[in-house]
């Protein structure tokens, strides 16, 4: 469309400005109707400054995870080939499936501004207020069996934590299974659900819920926010680009490599290992050190007895 090639003019020459001929040339629209164009673009919560013999110029987007938005200079090669986006949904998780029930190919990410029924593990509800996070499942069909699927929330935490240091300057830490933290606070949080028969799965939906801008006073004692951990409001367009780019990365990682160089990545940011813990799994606690993670995902507890136990799932406090 023809205002489509006129953003896509103004964001190549972000921070200049642009005359009318030079945008008609490159809209393929007229002079006469440039102005029309800009002032929808401003309807739409573009910031776009006009200068009389200079022209126009963009001075910032909207603060919303626009599809096009979120492409824009993302140079993945699976995940966010295509960007689905909502103002508003029940669960970005729902609609996943959705979309898979429906044939959608590797790679779609459902981003949502809020949920209405967003959720984490063991049925707990995850926090959603409008325009502050970053919400978002990605549909993935990875060759592995299931029970190897603790691999991909492994994988989802190295990505998030590998984008919060590029693209906000800030060090996080991974509690396993499917936490990560700055400091002692919870940041971002990981859902991973499976469509499987026969030991092999059909479709994965990787689920991400990471507080970005939300404030004090919308979280719960035990969480943060990217924004409140650097002391200023953080872009989630750059965010939200930053993590499909990491996933990405990561899921090539695991494809051509196999769970090695994950795993590695996992243990260098993991807070769990080397550390006592009790776990929580399967109707009983196990205590001991948190020793290894494996290729599949699986927590080893070194128990206080001496044996090793192997943890697919539970829930972890570390002791010290």
């Amino acid at each position: 469309m023809n205002d489509d090639r006129l953003l896509t003019a103004l964001r190549e020459r972000a921070g200049a400005f642009l005359s009318g001929e030079s945008l008609s040339r490159a809209s393929g629209i007229s002079r006469s109707a440039i102005w029309k164009q800009i002032e929808k673009l401003r309807e739409e919560g573009y910031t776009i400054a006009a200068q009389p013999h200079l022209g126009y110029r963009l001075v910032a987007v909207p603060d919303r995870l626009i599809p096009e938005e979120i492409q824009w200079g993302l140079a993945t090669t699976v995940i966010g080939r295509r960007i689905v986006s909502y103002a508003a949904t029940d669960s970005t998780m729902d609609v996943a499936q959705r979309l898979v029930a429906a044939g959608e190919p590797e790679g779609t990410a459902v981003f949502a501004e809020s949920q209405t029924r967003g959720r984490g593990r063991l049925g707990r509800t995850w926090s959603s207020p409008a325009g502050q996070g970053v919400y978002v499942s990605v549909i993935l069909r990875p060759p592995l069996a299931p029970a190897s699927a603790p691999l991909l929330t492994l994988l989802a935490a190295v990505a998030i934590v590998r984008m919060i240091r590029e693209t906000v300057g800030l060090e996080a830490r991974i509690k396993w299974p499917n936490d990560v933290l700055i400091g002692d606070k919870k940041v971002a949080g990981i859902l991973t659900e499976l469509q499987a028969e026969f030991g092999k799965v059909h479709a994965a939906v990787l689920g991400i819920g990471l507080n970005v801008n939300t404030p004090r006073t919308a979280l719960p004692k035990f969480a943060t926010s990217l924004a409140l951990a650097r002391g200023e409001r953080c872009d989630r367009l750059a965010v939200a680009r930053g993590l499909l780019a990491a996933l990405d990365h990561w899921y090539g990682e695991y494809r051509r490599h196999g769970a090695r160089r994950v795993v590695a990545a996992w243990r260098d940011a993991s807070m769990t290992l080397g550390r006592r813990v009790r776990v929580a799994c399967q109707g009983r606690h196990v205590d001991g050190e948190a020793v290894e993670v494996g290729e599949d995902g699986a927590l080893i507890v070194r128990t206080d007895t001496g044996r090793k136990e192997t943890i697919t799932a539970g829930e972890v406090l570390i002791v010290r």
